[in-house]
């Protein structure tokens, strides 16, 4: 959600999107709470069409695997890039 808002602030300055003779921060900042609440919104509607629902087991199965990949091709420096890929899909 914080990343929303300040993606939304940073679009509304970045684009000029505040009104002639207007306060650019305040209309940063309403187009930032509505970054948020739009993105917000499609997380709910998200989760409730069934996303979001990644079985624990699975997950550390794909960990288990992936771990051990890197340990026999000695790249265990790559493993936090593999868990925030495999934690990703």
């Amino acid at each position: 959600m914080l990343a929303a808002l300040g993606a939304g602030a940073a679009f509304s300055l970045v684009s000029g999107m505040a009104p002639a003779g207007s306060n650019p921060i305040t209309s940063a900042a309403a187009t930032g709470l509505s970054f948020a609440v739009l993105q917000g919104a499609f997380y709910k509607i998200g989760e409730l069409m069934g996303g979001n629902k990644k079985n624990a087991a699975e997950e550390e199965t794909h960990y288990v695997r992936a771990k051990g990949l890197l340990q026999t091709l000695g790249l265990t420096v790559w493993l936090c890039m593999c868990v925030v890929y495999v934690y990703a899909c």
